[in-house]
């Protein structure tokens, strides 16, 4: 995991090294707070950008989530949340993988002291990678809501990164 700012410049030359990178780099300095709903694919279904919004609720409401093979870059662009993070294995799975979204959730049992706590505030992004199991949508006490965009990036488009 990963917290940055889209006006960090020392994380800029890191990230320009890759072009998949690079593109979502440039997608995340498109974006502004009034940017559209929608998605906006970059390739196809294994790399685009969804733009949405929903009311922030209680960390006890907001589900722990995590994906096999794609790399979640999420940022604020109005509004804010909380999203908290912690390792895969400190959670227990719910069996509700759905392979369409690359998405299961989760359950943390045990010891919440673990957990380490993001605010997203505009111009924040946090790269998640797969095992950095994370859970959005949680109010930070000050926005009621939040408009974001989540970069979705393939695993399969980094291999040579990641290997």
């Amino acid at each position: 995991m990963l917290l940055s700012s889209v006006d960090s410049p020392e994380l800029h030359p890191l990230m320009k090294h890759h072009p998949v990178w690079s593109r979502a780099l440039e997608a995340l300095h498109e974006l502004h707070a009034d940017s559209p709903v929608g998605i906006t694919e970059l390739e196809g279904d294994k790399f685009f950008v969804n733009v949405h919004g929903y009311d922030t609720v209680p960390e006890e409401e907001a589900k722990w989530e995590n994906h096999l093979h794609t790399i979640d870059i999420q940022i604020a662009l109005r509004g804010g949340e909380c999203v908290d993070w912690v390792p895969l294995p400190e959670l227990t799975p719910l069996g509700n993988y759905d392979p369409a979204k690359d998405k299961e959730n989760f359950k943390l049992e045990g010891d919440a002291s673990r957990v380490s706590r993001l605010r997203m505030t505009p111009g924040r992004f946090a790269i998640f990678l797969p095992g950095d199991a994370h859970r959005p949508k949680v109010a930070d006490g000050v926005h009621a809501s939040i408009h974001k965009a989540v970069v979705k990036i393939d695993t399969s488009l980094l291999q040579d990164w990641l290997s």
